[in-house]
């Protein structure tokens, strides 16, 4: 296996300097976002230090243009063309597969819908440079100084690693998106059983309280327009309409609380769903936004939670 050739190069130095350039390019993202937000953060889509886009485009680029290496405009712009080609890829299909925006460069300039854009184009060919002239004798160095026995049998360990991780993450990011298809799934059942109880006068009335609330924001606003209705009919407790109202009402609160108990179940996320909500802040999730931010509402709330708990004098609440 480690000696199959592919244009001209052993599998285990392509291996290697794959492994090499996707822990490079974990390092300087991670560094990147967590000097930003001043904490740690591991930005890679996996669990490991490793982001592998980083590895397949600086090895891609590396082997197809070696042979015009002394030519530095070729290494740039070839670097660019297929570095951007790698990235654009991978953007389409984690969306297809996700259903879901990772990344988005939307607000800069010369972009193509939001998956490569210019400036970041030019980094990549820029990276392709120093990558040729600085980076890769050094890595090359490296690999020739790897015992073959050793480098062997650590990569199959390393291989192993790699491919459990990608199983993992691959498998719980399916189940994220399942999450977010069930909030938003439940946020339809509730506006169209609130349709069907007259507690709302108008659709149009129902589109503008709900349209852009979270649904616990939803519940909410159910909850205080029911306690209105109440106040308008406690001077009507003998007639119909508000023997009607009370049934209602009764019903009303039985499905929001059936609705909770559902949302709250569907909240609980995996350690990696938060990790990679941590990862990827911007994340998009077309026709979802509102749901995935009810998602994000736990998370939310466990983070102020621990701070409050952290704080110096938060004890004394207990006292």
């Amino acid at each position: 296996m480690w000696e199959i050739k592919i244009f001209g190069f052993e599998f285990f130095y392509i291996f290697y300097n794959f492994i090499f350039y996707s822990f490079f390019g974990w390092i300087y993202e991670s560094t990147l976002v967590s000097v930003r937000n001043k904490k740690f953060i591991n930005r890679g889509f996996m669990n490991g230090p490793v982001i592998p886009i980083y590895g397949v485009g600086a090895t891609v680029v590396y082997v197809v243009f070696l042979p015009l290496r002394d030519n530095i405009a070729i290494i740039f712009f070839g670097g660019l063309i297929l570095a951007t080609v790698i990235e654009y890829i991978t953007s389409y299909a984690m969306e297809k597969i996700f259903h879901a925006k990772w990344w988005d460069y939307s607000y800069l300039k010369y972009n193509i819908k939001g998956r490569v854009c210019l400036r970041v184009s030019l980094f990549w060919g820029v990276l392709s440079v120093a990558m040729t002239y600085f980076m890769q004798p050094i890595i090359s160095e490296i690999i020739k100084r790897i015992p073959k026995n050793y480098g062997e049998n650590i990569g199959y360990a390393i291989f192993g690693l790699f491919f459990l991780d990608f199983a993992i993450t691959f498998i719980s990011t399916l189940k994220l998106d399942r999450r977010i298809a069930d909030i938003q799934k439940l946020r339809q059942e509730l506006t169209e059983y609130i349709e069907n109880t007259r507690i709302y006068e108008t659709k149009e009335e129902i589109r503008i309280r709900f349209e852009n609330f979270r649904i616990t924001e939803m519940i909410d606003n159910i909850k205080l327009k029911l306690e209105n209705e109440i106040m308008k009919h406690k001077d009507n407790t003998s007639s119909m309409d508000s023997y009607d109202f009370m049934a209602r009402k009764i019903e009303t609160e039985t499905k929001i609380r059936e609705i909770l108990g559902k949302y709250q179940k569907k909240r609980d996320f995996h350690i990696i769903h938060k990790r990679l909500l941590r990862a990827f802040p911007g994340l998009k999730i077309k026709g979802r936004e509102l749901a995935l931010k009810d998602f994000k509402d736990k998370m939310h709330q466990e983070n102020n939670m621990r701070n409050i708990e952290e704080e110096p004098g938060g004890s004394d609440f207990n006292e």
